[in-house]
């Protein structure tokens, strides 16, 4: 579990930082260009591709977090963090459909 905590600390502080730049600093070159082509909107895109990054980053910490609960086993702990991971990817083609309108 440890092993466990460990790499999704790193991962999450990564995916908050780099969330954190382009929300709040709208570093849109942390962003792969392709996906920028068809922005028009690119303060609304990069507050909501930012604040979905932040999102991953604390639902990493948390799931990390709880794999330290006895009640909870390493299964458990990866299948939420699964879940969040869809729930992630579900949301960033909905905000790339939204302001590009295409998927990828």
């Amino acid at each position: 579990m440890l092993t466990y905590f460990i790499i999704l600390t790193i991962a999450a502080v990564v995916c908050l930082v780099i969330g954190w730049l382009i929300w709040k600093k709208q570093k849109t070159s942390l962003i792969h260009g392709y996906h920028l082509d068809n922005i028009e909107d690119m303060d609304g895109y990069s507050r909501a591709v930012g604040k979905s990054i932040f999102i991953l980053g604390i639902w990493m910490l948390l799931n990390g977090s709880i794999s330290f609960l006895p009640i909870i086993s390493t299964n458990i702990a990866a299948s939420i963090l699964v879940a969040g991971v869809a729930i992630f990817v579900i949301a960033m083609l909905k905000i790339q459909k939204k302001y590009s309108g295409r998927l990828l």
